[in-house]
């Protein structure tokens, strides 16, 4: 027995109706209903869009987990299609062109981009929201293939009407912690228009109420009892249970299994094939499936729609709940699901509609390798044209997978293996998975004869250097053997889109010579040619050389006219991986010159694209580094957390890890949180494989290994982390930025060094070496950023410790709205104001750079500051401690504590910021009072009467 009746959940139907009338009222609204299977998600939602006021359209479309894959966009295909039945003619059309799309249908895949379908999308959707309140809801979430999970995410941001509803259902079991649906969560949860919903269990009166509506009559209070501590509370559960009776069977599974058991036999038969197709059937697919007569089929869906185990859902029979399915799917012996997925496939391959991906997933559950083969890769060049790139990687995975098992797999598919390694290379390219690209490039590389074909081979080796210098830097090598297959007036066409990837892998690895020329080169290429996409990218190139030079007023003007380019040509993944390019790198630009707002501006937009063309995981990480590296300075630091850790959450290349994790790490530091800061350090570490191109990028994260050091109160161990550093002076030469970095950690480090140890003279030897080694470092670079004045600034002031030189860093910073580091030389001048007796310019430059650590929420910085205010006695001291017995005042106490460190006179007076006759008459009087002759047997009576 079943009951569609709704208990125990009034607060949750209630916050879902007032999103549909914030939806109504104000803007798009999104709900996000979570609980484990079976908890009444489901039931929640039909409740709640039945009781709806104004009489909104509800449109559903469900998710599903079909074991060795499906195809992407279901629930949003099935939404579309009960939306053209209700529609106009004119909006008829514009919803029919988008589920072509979105089922790969579509006559002309070059006609649009995938940004102007989502556009299409959203309008169609408002366009009937202007005139009747939408409802869309996509059930099983946790099930969504990476397409269908970026749509959901996409509409979230991007309804822009009101009277449009959103929800979906997710099952929290299924969300472990590396599921992908729990980055959308996060992404979305922090929206103020995301409710967010958790249906927990019932309680035990609820319980009683539920099997009331069950069996109409009230169960006794102890089999309520023992059924809500068996069914901890889940309804779904509670139902098997109160059916099963007194059955022993102790599983969810056999209980389950015994309500299908007690069905007619024919009911049971059209079950186990509803559970094979997975995604529903139509009566037509129930008749050659089933192989029964019309009217015992009709007879048996009655009786299982009547019983609540399976839902009419359009023209489409569906097994009420997941858990069923899986019960009734993994009853059945191998042979007779065979069977049931080739009569599937069979029928599914008659229709002009079907869906490659679920044709593949038939014939390959079915056992029929040929069928298989083909229709995988054909669902993969449907999957490209619907921009699921995760899908098309899948299919051609699977198609490698088969190629052995299919004797003549070349005449089946009318291909070769090279071709689909080929394919598969540049797929991942566009999905994300460089590790996987680079080993679908090699495999195609031996299978191919770069003689005979050395276009086609160049190209392979071009992306295979792209591949390698994600994961781990490396590419070099493959793009100079790319651009010696195709010499100039060899296949130039080719030789251009080689050398704009030449180019791009140079700057990475920061050696511009031969980026600069294979960019020139393949801009005059492109030119000729009218290739849009490789002039726009070649045009980016020599944007970031220019802004390199200085002159960012040339740098403005290509990355204008890459980004034209990029927007004018044909509407494919690799148009889309040049605009991005173009964000990125302008990013930089503008990251360079000092403009962090602005850099965050253009990386925002960068993610956008990224999400409207579906490349959110591929190249959407790297705007999120961009973003985030922009953000950073500007103080804006819980957003970095929130951007690296979702970012992260999709698995990106090791670099690009590395880059989130680094930033994530920076914060930590600066906020005190050694743990967290070590862990994601290490992670970098274990991520970036060793190897001679990657050590560079691990030089930012040893440098933070420093400040950790400082943090937590060890210089000497920052020194030998900053030697290691140093002994690699060439590599931070070539490359300015990473040599003024050096330079101010190793001098904040020997400053610490000497304040932690002012009288060890070996230290002080090897304090003064450092410093002439930092020198030396410096006189070889040439601050042609600001962000490197300002860190020259820096350095000089630390050096000289003297306010005017303070001052003069603190200004820079200040133009480049630089948070943390204007806080930290703001601290160091309030210091140096101290040492000069400038009481008033201290207190004002302390109190600024306190409000601005507290924002940040630098712990440590606020401990110094405070450390400071106190010595200088700057608040209001704290009062001697009341009963010692002895009669030392406050500043009696500062002066003993510092002396018990070992600290002269002199130090003393510099650290208390008084002068040393005062010290010294503090000294006395401390004596007298402790009544001893000397500072050692000063520390000891201290200690002994609890003073230190």
């Amino acid at each position: 027995m079943t009951s569609t009746a709704l208990v125990g959940r009034d607060q949750e139907l209630a916050a879902v109706r007032a999103a549909y009338e914030r939806s109504r009222r104000d803007r798009p609204i999104t709900v996000l209903v979570f609980g484990e299977a079976g908890i009444g998600k489901t039931r929640l939602v039909a409740a709640a869009t039945e009781s709806l006021t104004g009489d909104p359209l509800v449109l559903t479309g469900g998710c599903l987990e079909l074991g060795a894959g499906g195809p992407p966009y279901v629930p949003f295909v099935a939404i579309l299609r009960q939306l053209v039945q209700d529609l106009g003619t004119a909006a008829r059309d514009l919803a029919t062109e988008v589920t072509t799309w979105l089922t790969g249908e579509q006559a002309n895949p070059q006609a649009a981009s995938r940004g102007s379908l989502l556009e299409k999308l959203v309008h169609l959707f408002g366009r009937i929201a202007a005139r009747r309140p939408l409802v869309l809801v996509v059930e099983d979430l946790h099930w969504a293939d990476v397409a269908s999970r970026e749509l959901f995410v996409y509409l979230a941001r991007n309804l822009g009407s009101s009277g449009v509803l959103l929800v979906g259902t997710v099952r929290t079991g299924e969300l472990d912690l590396t599921h992908p649906m729990r980055q959308v969560i996060g992404e979305l949860g922090r929206r103020p228009d995301v409710v967010e919903i958790e249906l927990g269990p019932l309680t035990r009166s609820q319980v009683a109420e539920h099997l009331c509506q069950l069996g109409n009559t009230a169960p006794d209070p102890a089999t309520v009892a023992e059924l809500h501590v068996r069914g901890g509370g889940n309804p779904l559960f509670v139902e098997a249970l109160w059916d099963a009776g007194d059955s022993a069977a102790d599983t969810l599974k056999a209980l389950l299994l015994q309500r299908v058991a007690r069905l007619p036999e024919p009911a049971r038969e059209v079950l186990s094939v509803l559970a094979v197709t997975g995604s529903g059937a139509d009566d037509e697919l129930f008749g050659e499936v089933a192989e029964l007569p019309d009217r015992e089929l009709e007879s048996a869906l009655r009786v299982l729609v009547d019983r609540s185990q399976v839902t009419v859902v359009g023209d489409r029979y569906v097994i009420r709940h997941e858990l069923i399915r899986e019960a009734v799917y993994a009853h059945q012996l191998p042979a007779r699901l065979r069977r049931l997925h080739a009569r599937c496939a069979t029928v599914l391959a008659r229709r002009a509609s079907c869906d490659a991906a679920e044709l593949a997933r038939h014939w390959y559950l079915a056992g029929n390798r040929p069928a298989a083969l083909r229709s995988a890769l054909a669902a993969a060049t449907r999957s490209r044209v619907r921009f699921a790139y995760d899908e098309e990687l899948r299919q051609l995975a699977r198609v490698v997978e088969l190629w052995p098992l299919v004797p003549d797999a070349a005449e089946c598919t009318d291909t070769d293996l090279a071709s689909v390694h080929e394919q598969a290379t540049f797929a991942a390219m566009d999905a994300g998975a460089s590790t996987a690209g680079r080993e679908h490039a090699a495999a195609a590389l031996a299978l191919l004869d770069a003689g005979a074909e050395p276009a086609r081979a160049a190209l392979l080796l071009a992306y295979r250097g792209l591949h390698e210098n994600r994961t781990d830097a490396n590419g070099l090598a493959c793009a100079a053997a790319a651009v010696a297959l195709v010499p100039p007036g060899v296949a130039d066409d080719v030789r251009c889109r080689v050398l704009v990837i030449s180019a791009t892998l140079h700057v990475m690895a920061d050696d511009p010579g031969p980026a600069h020329a294979h960019a020139m080169e393949a801009v005059e290429l492109a030119r000729r040619q009218g290739d849009d996409t490789s002039w726009s990218r070649g045009l980016a190139c020599l944007g970031l050389f220019d802004a390199w030079a200085g002159d960012l007023d040339a740098a403005r003007g290509r990355f204008a006219e890459a980004t034209r380019l990029a927007a004018a040509a044909d509407a494919d993944a690799d148009a889309d991986a040049a605009m991005l390019q173009c964000h990125s790198w302008h990013c930089e630009v503008l990251r360079t010159a000092g403009d962090y707002a602005g850099a965050a501006e253009v990386a925002r937009r960068g993610l956008e694209h990224a999400e409207r063309v579906g490349q959110v995981r591929a190249r959407g990480t790297i705007q999120a580094v961009n973003l985030a590296d922009a953000l950073l300075p500007l103080g804006r630091w819980d957003e970095v957390l929130e951007i690296a850790d979702d970012a992260l959450s999709r698995r990106p290349a090791p670099l690009v890890a590395a880059g989130l994790n680094y930033m994530v790490a920076m914060v930590s530091t600066a906020r005190g949180d050694i743990p967290a800061a070590a862990q994601r350090l290490d992670a970098i570490e274990s991520g970036i494989e060793s190897s001679s191109d990657a050590g560079p990028f691990l030089l930012p994260s040893r440098l933070l290994r420093c400040d950790l050091a400082l943090v937590e109160g060890d210089p000497e161990h920052a020194d030998r982390v900053l030697g290691a550093i140093l002994a690699n002076g060439p590599a931070l030469v070539a490359v300015e930025y990473r040599g003024f970095q050096t330079a101010l950690v190793g001098a904040r480090v020997q400053r610490a060094r000497r304040a932690a140890a002012p009288r060890n003279r070996a230290i002080a030897t090897s304090v003064r070496a450092r410093w002439m080694r930092l020198r030396a470092l410096l006189d070889q670079l040439e601050a042609r950023t600001p962000e490197n004045l300002a860190c020259r600034l820096t350095f000089e002031a630390t050096a000289s410790n003297r306010l005017p030189d303070w001052d003069a860093a603190t200004s820079a910073w200040r133009a480049l709205a630089a948070r943390y580091e204007l806080a930290q030389c703001l601290t160091a001048a309030g210091e140096a104001a101290l040492a000069d007796s400038n009481q008033s310019g201290a207190r004002l430059r302390l109190a600024e750079a306190h409000d601005i650590a507290a924002t940040l929420g630098a712990a440590p910085l606020l401990s110094r500051l405070s450390d400071l205010a106190r010595r200088a006695r700057l608040t209001k001291p704290e009062p001697a401690p009341v009963g010692n017995g002895i009669g030392l005042t406050a500043r009696e106490l500062d002066v003993l504590r510092v002396l018990a460190r070992g600290r002269t006179n002199g130090e003393i007076a510099n650290e208390l910021f008084v002068s040393v006759n005062t010290v010294g008459a503090h000294v006395t009087r401390i004596y007298t009072k402790l009544s001893v002759n000397s500072r050692t047997e000063a520390v000891a009576v201290a200690h002994r009467v609890g003073l230190l």
